[in-house]
């Protein structure tokens, strides 16, 4: 096992159990994700928008109230957005599969 990955299964282990013990806060890390702009994503891939929701399993709807800032992608589909935005390529060969 990577020393790194027990060492922060270590940590948590310790926090936790000083938790339990103390009620001590536990720490909480944050990710923040970019909200990737969809629409230049999208037509940076010359796709339509119906091509792109059915390419990459998005509904139509979403697509479009991303677009037009009704809405904000999850932080799962930031996620996947911006793996398309990195490398479409590969995005689309591992749906395939």
């Amino acid at each position: 096992m990577d020393d790194n990955i027990f060492n922060d299964i270590s940590e948590g282990m310790r926090e936790f159990i000083s938790h339990k013990r103390h009620h001590t806060p536990i720490k909480k890390e944050s990710v923040c994700v970019e909200v990737p702009d969809v629409k230049g994503l999208r037509e940076s891939l010359d796709m339509t928008q119906t091509v792109f929701s059915d390419t990459f399993g998005f509904s139509i709807d979403t697509v479009k109230a991303w677009e037009q800032k009704k809405r904000v992608p999850g932080k799962s589909s930031r996620y996947l957005l911006l793996l398309i935005a990195a490398n479409p390529d590969f995005v689309l060969e591992t749906i395939r599969r």
